[in-house]
Formats: structure tokens, C-alpha cells, sequence
């Protein structure tokens, strides 16, 4: 939901907006995911489900198969979050990723990193794609070993090449 914000308060206020990177952009919510979490997050929400069931759900769709193998190998397996965001408000945000974001994509004229795991299933790569053809001059850095959830290590060093072309770091622009 992160990249939709960031995509709309770019494009309606760019003087407030100096660089950006999206890590795993979609413009509207892909509907496997949406059927999921949208599911789920209600079956949570009017206890026929567990908090426990989404979580497990969340996990799966956002960390790579190589993940649970590795866990596996060493006799682990993922842990469930200890507290568990409260459903109803999980739900309006799976609303609020409905909102097609598309149309702004155009109006983007700024320096744009799109970072993608190349394992993702919750938002699959052909959606960071779609994303970084529809911006001018944006770079698109697919990471082979990630899924949905990419470390800021893994693209640490792009990350910084791209603040450093604007000459303000992480400053934004004034008007």
C-alpha cells in the first residue's frame, strides 16, 4: 500500500518529492491477493478464522519458498508475530489498495527506483514491471532470491545511487 501513497503524493505534490522507490509496486491490488487477504482479514474480522490463520496466510504469500526450506533444513519453521494487527483495520487497507493508481504513473517526472522480488506471489513481478514501463526513466531492479518482502540491504546501493543523482539526498525539493 506503501508504493500507492507514495505513487498519488508524487504525482499531485511533486515539490515535495525529490526521488522514489517502490519495492514491489502495484497500481491496484492484484485479485489473488485480494481474494485472500480480502477473505481471510474478513473471516478474522467476524471470528471464523483466527488471527492466526492470516498471519500464516500473510507469511506464505510474502516470503520465498527458499525461506521456509532454509527453516525447514534447520528444524524451524516461520514464527506467527506475537501480536496480530487488528483485522478490521487490515480490511480497510485491503479496501484502500482497490484504488488504481495507474493514471498517476504518467505524471511521475522524477528520478524512480522500482525494486521487485523475482519470487513474489502476493504482488508478482510482472506487476513491478507494468509499474516501471509506465514511468519515464524509470531503473527496475528485479532481485532473483526475494519475494514480496525485500530487505533494504538487497538494494541498499541502488537505493543510494539513485539520491545521489538529485544532489539534495535525502532532502526533498522546495518550492
Amino acid at each position: 500500500m506503501g508504493t500507492q501513497i507514495a505513487i498519488e503524493l508524487a504525482a499531485l505534490h511533486p515539490e515535495m518529492v525529490s526521488t522514489l522507490t517502490l519495492v514491489s509496486p502495484f497500481v491496484r491490488l492484484p485479485s489473488r491477493a485480494r481474494y485472500l487477504l480480502g477473505t481471510l482479514t474478513s473471516m478474522a474480522a467476524d471470528g471464523s478464522a483466527s488471527t492466526d490463520c492470516l498471519a500464516i496466510a500473510v507469511n506464505a504469500m510474502c516470503f520465498p519458498e527458499s525461506v521456509f526450506r532454509h527453516l525447514e533444513h534447520r528444524g524451524e519453521s516461520m514464527q506467527i508475530p506475537e501480536e496480530t494487527q487488528d483485522p478490521k483495520g487490515l480490511m480497510d487497507q485491503v479496501k484502500a489498495m482497490d484504488d488504481d493508481v495507474g493514471g498517476h504513473l504518467d505524471d511521475l517526472d522524477l528520478p524512480v527506483l522500482v525494486v521487485h522480488g523475482a519470487q513474489d506471489i502476493m504482488v508478482e513481478p510482472d506487476e513491478g514491471v507494468r509499474v516501471a514501463s509506465g514511468i519515464r526513466g524509470c531503473r527496475l531492479l528485479l532481485l532473483d532470491s526475494y519475494g514480496h518482502s525485500v530487505p533494504f540491504e538487497a538494494y541498499r546501493a541502488e537505493f543510494l545511487e539513485l539520491i545521489s543523482q538529485t544532489g539534495s539526498g535525502l532532502h526533498t525539493k522546495s518550492s
